[in-house]
């Protein structure tokens, strides 16, 4: 089921659900295109019942689909259930100022170009930079969304649908939308 515009989706699952990862269709960082102007991209994961995990990540194909994100090479993830953030398979705590989940919250994750920054939100607020240096060089590496449950799971995945919670992804610098299309390093279009 989507709402708002095309950039929202519904995720249902029951709780026969062992470990699945969904990956955004496209990538949201693109290797082969520039970032020209932009700062970064970024999404948001809207919480409406979580009675197992849900992990809200980044990861390059081909990825295991019965693993949650942040368990294999090039994915990283924050898992909702414990907080951990995980990159390659190492979890460890994030932060403090994150002390639980619940139904109604909104989780974002946002990479920032310049480090190579992987940095999580909560209801709005930017929380400290979770992983730097990672997916660099970016001309290297397709990078897409990742999605994982275990469980009985509702939830919403923002790609620009709707307004983000974070403000600052609603800037043009932070959008998914427009990223991908002027390709580095290839002949100018004028």
């Amino acid at each position: 089921m989507r709402r708002g515009g095309a950039d929202v989706v519904r995720v249902v699952t029951e709780a026969a659900y062992q470990d699945m990862c969904m990956m955004s269709d496209l990538p949201i960082l693109a290797g082969l295109y520039d970032n020209d102007g932009k700062l970064g991209v970024y999404y948001e994961v809207k919480v409406l019942r979580m009675d197992g995990i849900i992990a809200v990540g980044t990861a390059c194909r081909p990825y295991p689909i019965s693993w949650l994100p942040g368990w294999a090479r090039l994915s990283t993830a924050l898992h909702l259930d414990d907080l951990f953030k995980f990159y390659a398979d190492e979890g460890r705590e994030y932060t403090p100022l994150l002390t639980h989940v619940v139904p109604g919250d909104t989780v974002g994750l946002g990479y920032s170009f310049g480090m190579g920054t992987v940095f999580f939100t909560h209801n709005g607020v930017r929380l400290p930079d979770a992983f730097t240096g990672v997916y660099l060089p970016h001309t290297a590496y397709d990078v897409y969304a990742a999605i994982g449950v275990r469980g009985a799971c509702e939830l919403e995945v923002n790609f620009g649908g709707d307004t983000f919670r974070w403000k600052e992804g609603n800037e043009w610098a932070w959008r998914v939308e427009g990223y991908v299309g002027k390709r580095t390093g290839g002949p100018s279009n004028t």
